[in-house]
């Protein structure tokens, strides 16, 4: 939680209510059975790495099927 005076800002005569803005309350889980799926498919189809196998499906999604473009946007989203 955030201390109460972190609360609100004050910005140009306008109150700004921060407390919305919590900390996620889990972390994300990758299910282990499916861990390294995407690298194994991205190495497979001949990308040199993972960040540029996501990046690529991500701009054509529409030739990939649903479940590499759902892996393609966690790799995006939680890649190192």
């Amino acid at each position: 939680m955030m201390p109460e005076s972190l609360r609100k800002i004050i910005l140009n005569g306008l109150t700004i209510n921060m407390s919305y803005l919590q900390p996620p309350q889990r972390p994300v889980h990758l299910n282990p059975a499916h861990k390294g799926e995407f690298t194994a498919w991205a190495k497979a189809h001949g990308f040199s790495s993972v960040q540029a196998a996501a990046s690529h499906v991500m701009a054509n999604k529409d030739k990939y099927p649903k479940h590499v473009v759902q892996m393609a946007v966690f790799a995006h989203n939680f890649g190192k």
